[in-house]
């Protein structure tokens, strides 16, 4: 008995020096978080499903994603969900699977490896894999969210078992893999599935999923284009809150605004904050004085982390022959589409200050709405809440200088 004991001591010693007992080496595999934003509204939402690491992945090959969604059941009414864009260059969808589940309406799409393409994603940045447009918004708001319902993550190493649940491990998960040589191609978060608001993460073996995001856009104060000497152009945005937005491309059309061609590139300082935050860049030797005139249209390219890209409103300068008078009004409306209302802003290079009047057009030709302002400078807010929803015409009337200036704008 003495023997067997001591054999037993001598093997547990040799199994736990040997390494055999001891705990598995770190995790330092990448490890990526989903969450889901709204693009457009009702009656048929489009949502995006983004994704952030934490650690740099450059040129890297996606081979492998599942996405999960889900509404309250709706019974006949719910609505169906197809794919509309792919952000992810290497994937192409396998399939895409329905099923009701403990109240709730789920969604579930599989993407697979198609063809070669890679990935940047800095770490910490949201970036986009896939946008979705829904039927209908049936259980829409606030019921719609991302989801991991699956009992075992796909693959996950030494868990050979089925989930326990209906929606089984290949479709109702969270996943997401990268094509490597070598090592463990899983670079899903299980610790943290999902990042936003109201996201719960149950960890590796329960549910977990994140709620649909509100995320506050950019807003842009104002957006101006002005003379700067005889030749140059200086162009100026001042914004609100930027804590998702990367970068702002400036784009320029020559003579019409039909011809838009990037020429500067800003990166984003992120303040999130209620103060405003200014911008400026040249854009030296536009007027060469041998023409006799020439315009210039300029606008903004806004590239936000997860979300579509907006575009600010137009700004345009007018040099003579000499190229030394801007005889136009350069404006602007922000934001654009607007919801409630929107800011009017015209650099006035003629001054005094003066009287505008701004009116409201609809498509039929009616004017809807109509304002008289002393304008000096500052940005003018015009209230469009009890306004129809839909397209309209901004008038600016400047009897001083005796112009119309006409253009676009949607409330939506």
């Amino acid at each position: 008995m003495k023997e067997k004991i001591k054999l037993v001591i001598i093997y547990y010693l040799f199994f736990v020096t040997s390494g055999w007992a001891q705990s598995p080496p770190p995790d330092t595999r990448p490890k990526l978080q989903a969450t889901i934003t709204q693009l457009s509204p009702p009656p048929t939402p489009t949502i995006r499903a983004s994704v952030k690491s934490d650690s740099n992945l450059i040129n890297t090959t996606i081979q492998r994603m599942i996405l999960c969604f889900s509404v309250p059941d709706q019974g006949i009414n719910n609505p169906t969900m197809s794919l509309t864009t792919l952000h992810v260059p290497s994937l192409f969808l396998v399939g895409s699977y329905e099923d009701d589940y403990n109240g709730r309406r789920y969604y579930s799409f599989v993407f697979d490896y198609f063809q070669p393409g890679v990935v940047n994603w800095d770490a910490n940045k949201g970036y986009p894999l896939a946008d979705f447009t829904l039927s209908n918004s049936n259980g829409f708001f606030p019921g719609f969210r991302m989801d991991d319902v699956s009992t075992y993550p796909v693959g996950y190493p030494f868990v050979q078992f089925p989930p326990q649940n209906r929606l089984f491990n290949e479709w109702g998960s969270w996943y997401i893999e990268r094509l490597t040589a070598t090592g463990y191609p899983d670079i899903t978060d299980y610790t943290t599935k999902f990042f936003g608001s109201g996201s719960f993460n149950g960890g590796l073996y329960d549910s977990s999923f994140v709620p649909l995001q509100s995320i506050l856009p950019v807003v842009l104060k104002d957006f101006k284009a002005l003379k700067e000497g005889s030749t140059d152009v200086k162009i100026i945005w001042e914004v609100y809150d930027e804590s998702n937005i990367d970068k702002y491309i400036i784009e320029r059309s020559i003579g019409k605004p039909d011809n838009w061609a990037p020429i500067a590139e800003v990166r984003a300082l992120n303040y999130n904050t209620s103060a405003i935050t200014k911008y400026s860049r040249i854009d030296k030797a536009v007027f060469d004085n041998r023409q006799t005139g020439l315009e210039v249209y300029y606008r903004l390219k806004i590239i936000e982390h997860g979300i579509a890209d907006k575009y600010s409103s137009v700004a345009n300068v007018k040099f003579g022959s000499d190229g030394s008078r801007n005889s136009n009004i350069n404006y602007s409306v922000n934001p654009n589409p607007a919801k409630n209302g929107f800011y009017f802003s015209s650099v006035l290079n003629d001054a005094p200050p003066r009287t505008l009047y701004l009116q409201l057009i609809d498509i039929s030709g009616r004017i809807r709405s109509e304002k008289q302002v002393y304008y000096t400078g500052q940005p003018v807010y015009y209230d469009t809440k009890d306004l129809p929803r839909g397209n309209y015409i901004l008038k600016v009337l400047n009897k001083n200088l005796g112009k119309v200036e006409t253009f676009k704008i949607l409330l939506n």
